[in-house]
This record gives structure tokens, C-alpha cells and sequence, in this order.
């Protein structure tokens, strides 16, 4: 008798356990999709047309720079031109190089 309280006990906790896990999993899941940015149409929510920035408001003379080999212990520089076409001002911010291994 005195066994299968504590049975029952143990399996009390064990479920208990197993809804606390699942709601905190869920509760992740919720926040990330959530977190995902999405587009809004302005047009149902407010009433008003909000147009798109121009396309093409960057120009670079060049996507890409081939250092080629480079010797260890020698720091190399390249700088990109970057045109401004827009009619405002644009700032670049928390800019990275594509494989991760120089610092621009």
C-alpha cells in the first residue's frame, strides 16, 4: 500500500513535469514565430498608400575583391565606392563580410 502511494505521487510529478515542459516549449515557439518580420499592408490598417524606396539607391562600381593570396601577418585594405542615387541620405549600418573571417 504505502508503495503505491508514493507510485502515484512519482506519477503525479512526472506529468506535472511533462505540462510545465510542454508550455514552456510552446511558449518558445510562440515568441519565435512571432519575432519573424512580415509586411503590413498600411493601405487595410490606416487608410493611407505608403510607397516603396526606389530599387536601385546604392551603386557599387564593384560587388566583389579577389585579395588573391595574402601573407600571414600582412593586413590588407580594399575600399568599395559606393554612390548615393536617392534624392535622401542613407547611413549603412552593422555592415559584414560575407564569409565572417575580416572585420570591415
Amino acid at each position: 500500500m504505502r508503495y503505491a502511494i508514493f507510485y502515484l505521487i512519482w506519477q503525479t510529478k512526472i506529468a506535472f513535469m511533462k505540462k510545465i515542459t510542454s508550455f514552456f516549449v510552446l511558449m518558445v515557439t510562440v515568441l519565435f514565430v512571432n519575432a519573424q518580420t512580415t509586411a503590413i499592408n498600411t493601405t487595410a490598417t490606416t487608410g493611407t498608400n505608403v510607397t516603396a524606396p526606389a530599387a536601385d539607391v546604392l551603386q557599387l562600381k564593384e560587388t566583389e575583391h579577389d585579395f588573391s593570396q595574402i601573407p600571414q601577418g600582412k593586413p590588407v585594405y580594399y575600399n568599395f565606392e559606393i554612390v548615393n542615387t536617392g534624392k535622401t541620405e542613407l547611413k549603412l549600418e552593422d555592415v559584414h563580410a560575407s564569409c565572417g573571417c575580416t572585420t570591415p
